[in-house]
């Protein structure tokens, strides 16, 4: 018979767990994660298909206005070549950029698929002007029912876009994701984003 988990056992390995990762320290809590790593799995994974707290928009509107002119002009670029593109995620509040690094961490006790390493604030998604959202970074994806290949000539297109306009482009990333790994397509090929544009942003912020 299956041993009946105690909740409150099960959340302080959790959050232990998390410390472990994020500070990459091998305590006697770590031990102990090790000693009941069935329960933490399980744990991460009721945690990871939860909804995840704070926002996270699509709105065009929320990119920084020099930069969003960049990408409605990257958009009609996909277009014109046949590609149909899905605006995945434009501006991100600090609690939901906490939140997906937390998620990604996590991940990794699944062998799921690498997501972010930037912290709240860290992100291009996360910037503001005025306490107004102004993204200087979005997630552009392919729409309908594509093989994994038409998938990968979708962020190749996306890709050269961005180069043309001197934008940096998550497909050039020398950190290889797994699954893009034998497209040479780097860590995030859906991520675009003003670099110096971001670089400037957080300097304001910060001052």
């Amino acid at each position: 018979m299956r041993r009946k988990q105690n909740p409150l056992r099960t959340l302080s390995l959790f959050l232990l767990m998390g410390l472990t990762v994020s500070t990459g320290m091998l305590t006697k809590g770590a031990v102990e994660l090790i000693r009941h790593r069935s329960e933490v799995v399980e744990a991460v994974r009721v945690a990871m298909n939860a909804p995840l707290p704070g926002v996270e928009s699509r709105d065009l509107d929320h990119l920084h206005p020099r930069f969003r002119t960049q990408v409605l002009s990257i958009i009609d670029d996909l277009e014109s070549g046949g590609h149909e593109a899905l605006i995945g995620s434009t501006w991100r509040s600090p609690t939901r950029q906490k939140a997906i690094y937390t998620a990604s961490l996590m991940g990794n006790l699944l062998g799921r698929a690498p997501g972010t390493q930037a912290g709240p604030g860290q992100s291009c998604h996360n910037q503001q002007v005025a306490g107004r959202p102004a993204s200087a970074a979005i997630d552009i994806r392919p729409g309908g029912s594509l093989t994994r290949d038409q998938q990968a000539s979708f962020y190749e297109a996306l890709g050269d876009a961005a180069h043309a306009r001197g934008l940096r482009w998550g497909g050039d990333w020398s950190r290889k994701n797994p699954v893009w790994a034998r497209y040479d397509l780097g860590w995030d090929p859906a991520h675009v984003e003003a670099r110096s544009l971001c670089r400037s942003l957080r300097s304001k912020r910060n001052t």
